[in-house]
């Protein structure tokens, strides 16, 4: 478990850049799963209220990569959206 919190740097005080891409990497598939759970249509067929709900989606995961809040909290208030 110790391995996990390291690799995707949990705890830590400033995230490295392979700690970042482990991140990222999961953040890419957990998208795409959300993605085509939710049925969200292409880009060409988006109303308005897609078209935000994409930036906000896009926000939040982007602070799961980036953020010093918690990597997991990220992911579900995604999944709540």
């Amino acid at each position: 478990m110790d391995s996990i919190d390291h690799l995707l740097g949990l705890h830590a005080e400033k995230l490295e850049p392979y700690q970042m891409a482990v991140r990222l990497i999961i953040v890419f598939f957990t998208a795409l799963f959300f993605i085509r759970i939710a049925d969200i249509r292409t880009l060409g067929s988006q109303s308005t209220f897609d078209k935000i709900t994409a930036i906000v989606l896009g926000t939040i995961l982007g602070n799961a990569v980036f953020g010093k809040q918690p990597f997991f909290g990220y992911l579900l208030a995604t999944l709540y959206h």
